[in-house]
C-alpha cells in the first residue's frame, strides 16, 4: 500500500495491489480504472482536494497506454491526450483543475491543464508538478524550474532579481602591509 495524498478532512488516496484507492474514515474503496472491472493492473492516484476530487493515472484497455484521469464521487473521467498514446496527471487543486503532461500524435510531451474536461496545452517540454487555487502552475521545462501564470510560461531563474551592486561605505582595503616601528615593538625606556 502506498499513500499519495490527503485532504483537510483526512481522506487518503493511494494505490494497493496495482489499483487506486480512497480511504475515507477507515473505509477503503477501490476506485474504478480505464481497463475495466477485473483488470489485473493498474491505476494510481496522485492527489485529492478538499472537495474529495481525485487525480491520478490509469492503464487503458484500448491503447495499451496510460491516461491521466479524475474521479469525482467515484465516477471516473479519462482526461485524454493531445493525440498521442499517453498522458499523466501530476496534481489537482481545490477547483478540480488537474495538471500533468500528455503526448501528441508525434509523441512530443506537452504540459496540460484540465479544467472541467477542457484540456489546455501548456506547451512542449513543460512537465507541471503542482497547481494552486489561483491556477499558478509550477514544474520543470527544458530550461529548468518553470512557472505558468495567465498563459505565460517563465523560467523561475529569470524571475530572480539581480544581486544589488556592492555599495560599501568603507574605503577599499590597502594592499600594503603596515610595519611597526622598532620603538613600538621594543617598548619605551
Amino acid at each position: 500500500m502506498r499513500a499519495n495524498g490527503i485532504n483537510d478532512a483526512g481522506n487518503i488516496v493511494g494505490y494497493l495491489s496495482g489499483h487506486a484507492f480512497l480511504d475515507s474514515g477507515g473505509t477503503l474503496t477501490q476506485l474504478p480504472d480505464l481497463a475495466g472491472p477485473g483488470a489485473p493492473c493498474c491505476s494510481v492516484t496522485v492527489g485529492i482536494n478538499n472537495n474529495n476530487e481525485i487525480a491520478g493515472n490509469s492503464d487503458t484497455s484500448t491503447s495499451g497506454g496510460t491516461h491521466a484521469v479524475a474521479w469525482t464521487n467515484g465516477t471516473l473521467t479519462d482526461l485524454g491526450t493531445f493525440g498521442g498514446p499517453q498522458s499523466f496527471a501530476a496534481a489537482i487543486n481545490n477547483l478540480g483543475q488537474v495538471v500533468g503532461f500528455a503526448q501528441t500524435s508525434t509523441d512530443a510531451s506537452h504540459g496540460f491543464l484540465d479544467t472541467g474536461g477542457q484540456l489546455t496545452d501548456l506547451g512542449p517540454g513543460f512537465s507541471p508538478t503542482a497547481i494552486n487555487d489561483h491556477t499558478v502552475i509550477v514544474g520543470t521545462s527544458s530550461t529548468g524550474a518553470a512557472v505558468w501564470t495567465n498563459g505565460v510560461l517563465q523560467n523561475l531563474n529569470n524571475l530572480i532579481p539581480p544581486a544589488p551592486e556592492s555599495s560599501s561605505t568603507r574605503p577599499p582595503r590597502s594592499t600594503t602591509t603596515a610595519r611597526s616601528s622598532p620603538k613600538a615593538t621594543m617598548g619605551t625606556a
